[in-house]
């Protein structure tokens, strides 16, 4: 597994790190914010965060992969209209971009790229 070269615990890929119990420190009857549910002292070192939900490192690892390596096979751009800027991880010309066609997911907007 490459978990451990990104800096994840090998021995615990599997655990929660905010949890008790279990093979994969998780309960649904012991959930994380409950009083009395420890969180691990080294979150960045693990990829489930509650049984549920990702640690902000996993997150950050994930979005590196998806805005360096898919982006580009997908010819893909990002527009962020709240901060109104364009991210293409490939060069094209604004012509070819405005000609693309357009996916909104919330406040961003995904332009594929022409052909």
């Amino acid at each position: 597994m490459k978990a451990p070269l990104l800096g994840f615990d090998g021995t615990s890929l599997m655990k929660a790190c905010c949890g008790v119990g279990g093979l994969y420190n998780f309960n649904t009857s012991q959930m994380c914010g409950l009083p009395g549910v420890p969180v691990c002292p080294n979150p960045a070192q693990r990829i489930h965060w509650d049984g549920i939900h990702l640690t902000q490192e996993a997150y950050m690892h994930m979005s590196q992969w998806l805005l360096s390596d898919l982006l580009p096979k997908m010819q893909l751009c990002i527009v962020d209209e709240y901060y109104g800027e364009i991210f293409c991880p490939v060069h094209l010309n604004v012509d070819e971009w405005i000609k693309g066609t357009f996916y909104m997911y919330g406040l961003l907007r995904f332009a594929t790229l022409p052909k």
